[in-house]
């Protein structure tokens, strides 16, 4: 009993980690197997090494950083020639890898890149899905800074335009293979002001040859690419850009002028009374006395 126990038991914990393994590898319904393999023939991904059957490791479960994923999109967009024959790799990052100096001085001078602080390129931050979203639509042409999308809603409101799963994504963070996965829909997207899709123009400009394109088509391996109209780029419809409605105004209060302060009360001085003139002084009456013999004269003085 206890051996049928046990049994069960690692049966269900190799089928949770290989549910959970499936779940990554395709996040909620997203090929990223198929989407890297498509990718990676046509020169625009990368594995991280080599797996022991000699096909190439593309970690899709890891989560890529901000330098990382950059660097895909460089690679993406058939622009890594003209960044790795960059000289000057003069940014006001200062947080930028040597590795990753001229993939991130490219983008910076293409305004594909603006950093997550004035000296900060966020090199080792985990990228978030609104930043490669930001990154793929400021690829195909598009500018928050002249208003064509908003940076701070980018994930929300493209998402869907490029394949993305923001529900799973949350869940399980971004990985390499929602990289993967969302750079396969952009290439089926229009260039700004065209109606040419990315793929198109990688092949027009000698990043992709069209014997590629062809054998591919050929061997059905195109994915989610339709290989009638693939050349033809579906335009992103701009998602309204919600301006937040000003408060209004409330007239201020009339300043109120302060009261006056009080002046210490003085008492009343008393009236005076009118000077009375003090009454003469009576001279002491002297009454006569008789005059002695001898001739003195006495006076007698009574109050």
């Amino acid at each position: 009993m206890k051996k049928i126990t046990s049994l069960i038991t690692v049966f269900a914990l190799i089928f949770m980690c290989g549910s959970f393994a499936l779940l990554s590898n395709v996040n909620a319904g997203v090929d990223f197997i198929g989407s890297a393999e498509l990718l990676n023939q046509l020169g625009l991904f990368q594995g991280v090494g080599t797996n022991e059957d000699g096909t190439p490791n593309f970690a899709l479960e890891d989560e890529p950083t901000r330098a990382e994923a950059l660097t895909m999109l460089i690679r993406l967009t058939g622009q890594e020639s003209a960044a790795l024959a960059l000289e000057d790799t003069t940014t006001p990052f200062t947080d930028v890898p040597e590795w990753a100096a001229k993939y991130v001085a490219y983008a910076y001078n293409n305004k594909l890149t603006m950093g997550t602080e004035a000296t900060l390129f966020g090199s080792d931050d985990l990228v978030s899905d609104n930043d490669y979203v930001t990154f793929l639509l400021r690829a195909l042409g598009y500018s928050d800074a002249e208003g064509d999308f908003a940076y701070e809603t980018a994930d929300q409101d493209y998402d869907g335009a490029f394949g993305g799963n923001k529900e799973a994504i949350d869940e399980l963070g971004y990985q390499r293979g929602n990289v993967a996965s969302m750079s396969v829909w952009a290439l089926t997207k229009a260039v700004k002001g065209t109606e040419t899709s990315l793929l198109k123009t990688l092949v027009d400009n000698g990043t992709i040859a069209q014997e590629t394109i062809d054998t591919l088509i050929a061997s059905e391996q195109f994915g989610i690419i339709s290989p009638d109209t693939w050349a033809v780029g579906e335009v992103i419809t701009p998602a309204p850009i919600v301006v937040p409605e000003p408060s209004p105004e409330v007239s201020p209060e009339p300043e109120v002028s302060p009261e006056p302060e009080a002046s210490p009360e003085v008492s009343p001085v008393p009236e005076t009374s009118p000077e009375v003139s003090p009454e003469p002084e009576v001279s002491p009456e002297v009454s006569p006395v008789a005059t002695p013999d001898d001739g003195t004269e006495i006076v007698l003085i009574t109050e």
